[in-house]
């Protein structure tokens, strides 16, 4: 994996595999059973080591897991028929409620009993307890040994637990984050948005989102501008957006959207298709000068991204030009923009669309976004609040 001229980059992944699977069959051959603990000794000496293509290949031991486990299920339930579950009735429904409001509930008090957690996160706990491929494969071994010394009830065994693993995905599993919303106890990181560029004009777009309740991460190569946005009590991270590394200590794998406001357009785009394809960021938003000249609408249809704040401006002139302060206010979205996108509104050139606020949410407003009711949006200005007020009322669509 370290001489990339040994393995082509498209069977890295490929090469990867074939070695488990030889290191698992002659540990084999060597002593029975003992292929799983070798793989598991060869990934623990792998992870010691700076293997190139991580990223990739952990991606693609996730794609595995979800297949392995899902042709798992498949071949567990095969031996299950429907008649059985539905012989289990009433009871059984009952038997999983016990299960489910009883059982769960009372294991989750006793071993958290002298622990710091609070009693918020003990009933997230306790209602948190669907089951899965491991309850459906000590089920199926149960059953098969039980039958074996002639107990013929043994698929009453596997029934039943379908049927629990049926009910608490379908139940806890949709009703979980809702629970954890109630109880106030969603992580925000799911949230977060991180901003490549940690200039002034950055910074207000991060106060903007925090003040409203976003996590918010800046990007910068430099340094000063890092620590400027780190004494204005942001999270400031020095350091290149284009590499992997720099994204992920942003909180890239959890986060939610991406903001790129760099003075290159090329390098906006680049930084919004890697946050996509690698993090899987599905809001994406890169600031572009001039689309018609470098990187234009065709190149952000391919790389994922959405032009960010509606319109392509020049950011130097907000971002470098010390002749003006940025004014920052709330204005509601008038009755004659509703159903309109915010591309299609001749905003004046010293006032710019930041987000738009909806119940109790803030999303960057971008090109193809449509105004509705209820609508707010924070504007910032280079002009005083009340002469932007003034433009704004004076537009038309």
């Amino acid at each position: 994996m370290k001489i990339p001229r040994l393995i082509p980059h498209d069977l890295s992944n490929l090469v990867v595999l074939a070695s488990v699977w030889t290191v698992f069959g002659l540990a084999d051959m060597i002593q029975s059973e003992a292929g799983i603990m070798a793989s598991v000794a060869m990934g623990l000496t792998l992870q010691r080591e700076a293997v190139p293509g991580e990223r990739q290949l952990r991606r693609f031991k996730e794609t595995l897991t979800i297949m392995g486990i899902s042709i798992l299920f498949v071949l567990l339930s095969a031996n299950l028929r429907i008649e059985s579950v539905r012989a289990e009735g009433i009871s059984g429904v009952l038997t999983v409620l016990l299960i489910m409001f009883v059982a769960r509930p009372v294991s989750v008090l006793i071993s958290t009993w002298f622990t710091e957690l609070t009693w918020r996160e003990k009933i997230l706990i306790a209602w948190i307890g669907p089951r899965g491929i491991v309850a459906a494969s000590v089920a199926s071994l149960f059953a098969i040994t039980l039958e074996s010394i002639g107990m013929i009830e043994g698929n009453r065994l596997i029934a039943l637990t379908f049927l629990t693993i049926a009910m608490t995905v379908t139940v806890q599993g949709l009703s979980a984050q809702y629970l954890a919303r109630f109880l106030g106890l969603q992580s925000m990181e799911g949230r977060k948005a991180i901003i490549i560029g940690a200039g002034r004009f950055g910074c207000m777009v991060a106060k903007i989102l925090t003040d409203h309740g976003r996590p918010v991460a800046l990007i910068d190569t430099n340094m000063h501008l890092s620590e400027c946005a780190y004494r204005d009590h942001l999270e400031a991270i020095n350091g290149n957006a284009l590499e992997e590394e720099i994204l992920e200590q942003a909180g890239a794998e959890e986060g939610e959207t991406l903001i790129a406001l760099t003075s290159n357009p090329e390098v906006n785009v680049l930084a919004c298709q890697v946050a996509h394809e690698t993090f899987g960021i599905s809001r994406a938003y890169p600031v572009l000068i001039n689309p018609e000249r470098g990187a234009g609408p065709e190149l952000l249809k391919q790389t994922g991204g959405k032009l960010a704040f509606g319109r392509a401006f020049d950011i130097h002139s907000w971002e470098y030009n010390a002749g003006f302060r940025l004014n920052r206010f709330e204005w509601e979205v008038p009755p004659t923009w509703l159903g309109t996108m915010a591309r299609n509104i001749a905003f004046p050139e010293d006032i710019l669309p930041i987000v738009r606020l909806k119940d109790n949410s803030a999303e960057v407003v971008y090109a193809e976004q449509v105004w509705q009711p209820g609508d707010k949006v924070v504007f910032l200005s280079k002009q005083p609040e009340k002469t932007a007020i003034e433009m704004l009322d004076a537009l038309g669509v």
